[in-house]
């Protein structure tokens, strides 16, 4: 204590105020140089993290792609699969051309049949329904159904024809 009392003795204000603006001036070099040291210290960390994100990229980059065998198997399978494909449109193409040829035989047969008078090709001693369609044929008549599929009523449309085809059956069963 004894210092400080003999250093208060001697203590003038003007060498000090310089000691200790001195001392400011250092306070405020240091913090200057701190922080430019700081500003290049964060570009630089800056600088280190965009390399590490690219660093980190390729290496995700790597365990993506797949190995030369890997790629080779997975080309040979698409290939396979191709191939299958491929034979299964074509056996179904083959098989669309020939319902296609199956169709039109049908829709031709289906046309014949449409435009063939059945009438003809039904012979009269075949039945005896074709017989008496046939003899009311001739004779003229045309029936009629009703709403309950009956045949009620007739229509004569040849009179004259009618009665001598009559007169031509009666004589042949001698009936007259």
């Amino acid at each position: 204590m004894s210092e400080l009392f003999e250093s208060a003795k001697t203590f003038t204000a003007g060498e000090h105020l310089e000691i200790i603006k001195s001392a400011i001036d250092d306070v405020q070099q240091t913090e200057e140089i701190r922080k430019k040291q700081s500003d290049e210290f964060r570009a630089i960390l800056r600088d280190l993290s965009r390399k590490l994100a690219a660093a980190k990229k390729q290496a995700t980059r790597s365990d993506d792609q797949l190995s030369a065998e890997e790629h080779q198997q997975q080309m040979t399978d698409l290939d396979n699969k191709n191939r299958v494909l491929k034979k299964s449109i074509n056996k179904l193409d083959n098989d669309i051309t020939a319902h296609q040829e199956r169709l039109q035989l049908l829709q031709d047969e289906l046309e014949r049949l449409k435009n063939a008078n059945v009438e003809d090709t039904i012979q009269p001693r075949d039945s005896n329904i074709a017989l008496q369609l046939l003899l009311y044929r001739q004779l003229g008549l045309t029936f009629l159904e009703d709403s309950n599929g009956n045949y009620m009523r007739a229509i004569v449309s040849n009179r004259l024809k009618m009665y001598e085809l009559l007169c031509s059956i009666l004589a042949t069963l001698n009936i007259f």
